[in-house]
């Protein structure tokens, strides 16, 4: 359930009329673009070079948040460095497959 900071039960008089003064949004899901954004963000954050296959792979397969891409990362990540290969297709859909192990 999604509710204005205002509207959240605060009990100081002016800070809830403050917060109901502000503007509310609310955030839909990234689409696509915004995730190949975040996952390019990532695999440059730690220096990882990858093919643009790679990362349209993951877009379409990968996390559909932040925290879920920079998690996805960070096990590709682990990965291509214990098997001493770069981060490719395949060690995605063996990481997206969970047969990692």
């Amino acid at each position: 359930m999604t509710q204005a900071a205002g509207q959240a039960g605060f009990v100081l008089p002016d800070l809830r009329s403050r917060l109901l003064a502000l503007p509310a949004v609310t955030l839909g899901a990234p689409d696509d673009a915004l995730l190949l954004a975040l996952i390019v963000k990532q695999f440059r954050d730690r220096q990882i070079a990858v093919e643009a296959g790679v990362v349209a792979y993951l877009t379409t397969r990968g996390a559909r948040d932040a925290a879920g891409v920079r998690d996805l990362v960070e096990r590709l990540d682990r990965a291509a460095l214990a098997e001493g290969r770069k981060v490719t297709t395949v060690l995605a859909r063996k990481i997206l497959e969970g047969t990692d192990e």
